[in-house]
């Protein structure tokens, strides 16, 4: 029995789904991508959040919220979700602990010898 394309795509949905936002105002809920699922850039940018975030002048706010922006599905729904939070860092930091939850981006472990 073969297995079908479209079958390994509806299990890559259904496991790597994207983590979904109501933000209560009436439109579309937000959704952001699973961090597996982003563009390779996005996913680097990722990976590398603490050298961002260390580097000398950077805004930890704005780093976070460039990425939220940058993994919804549409750019408009990520502005929209950075600007429910209002200024507040903890829902900011909610919102992203709540997306990541789950997806390990860490070190490969080692190989066996």
């Amino acid at each position: 029995m073969a297995i079908k394309l479209s079958d390994i795509r509806a299990a890559a949905d259904k496991k790597f789904g994207p983590t979904v936002f109501d933000l209560e105002d009436g439109k579309e809920p937000v959704e952001l991508v699973n961090p597996l699922r982003l563009d390779k850039k996005v996913r680097d940018r990722l990976a590398n959040l603490k050298e961002s975030i260390s580097e000398e002048g950077a805004d930890e706010d704005e780093v976070i919220s460039g990425l939220l922006i940058d993994a919804a599905k549409t750019p408009a729904g990520g502005k929209r979700l950075v600007a429910a939070a209002g200024g507040d860092k903890g829902v900011l930091l909610t919102y992203f602990e709540m997306w990541i939850e789950g997806t390990d981006l860490g070190e490969a472990s080692p190989s066996e010898s």
